[in-house]
């Protein structure tokens, strides 16, 4: 049989995270990543590790690492070299004063806004709404999905979960694709 990727659904509770972010106005963001927990017979089991990340003015300060805990049924694929397991990252919040490039077309087409950004900005303001709120904050989970990219990089989907409310991203590791501001 050949050697197996067993990759682990992960849990991580957004308290745990956010709680080691300094109050105030910075630019926030999760690093994450694959974490070898197990190598049996050539089978090797990954889970997730993640890191609350801050910035001021200069540079990014990080936080402990945090442990994802393993739930549902581990998705198990045959390991294909090469295979890269770079950062990824989710960006929080951030502090939006970049210009906008105007569109050189002036139709209603250049004006609307990608499936992708809008589904990121959906998942910043409920990120927001839950970070004001302890009630929530002490019911909220990050769930991690993983799986391989085109390119091939080991990536996750992110699922900000609290009571039924849900949100859902794709990631994008780093490198090969920049990493965010």
């Amino acid at each position: 049989m050949a050697n197996q990727l067993i990759l682990n659904p992960q849990k991580f509770n957004f308290g745990d995270l956010i709680s080691q972010i300094p109050p105030g106005k910075f630019k926030k963001k999760v690093f994450f990543q694959s974490e070898l927990r197990n190598l049996d017979n050539g089978d090797a089991t990954f889970g997730v590790i993640a890191y609350a990340a801050w910035k001021g003015k200069d540079k990014w300060d990080v936080g402990t690492k945090i442990s994802g805990t393993d739930t549902g049924t581990p998705d198990i694929k045959p390991f294909v070299p090469p295979l890269a397991f770079a950062n990824n990252e989710l960006l929080l919040a951030a502090k939006f004063s970049r210009k906008k490039k105007k569109p050189k077309k002036k139709d209603n087409a250049a004006k609307q806004s990608s499936p992708a950004q809008l589904k990121k900005s959906e998942f910043l303001q409920l990120v927001k709404k839950v970070s004001k709120n302890k009630k929530l904050i002490a019911k909220t989970f990050f769930l991690f999905k993983a799986s391989i990219s085109k390119n091939p990089h080991l990536r996750y989907d992110v699922t900000l979960d609290f009571g039924g409310t849900t949100v859902e991203l794709e990631t994008n590791p780093s490198p090969p694709a920049r990493p965010e501001d």
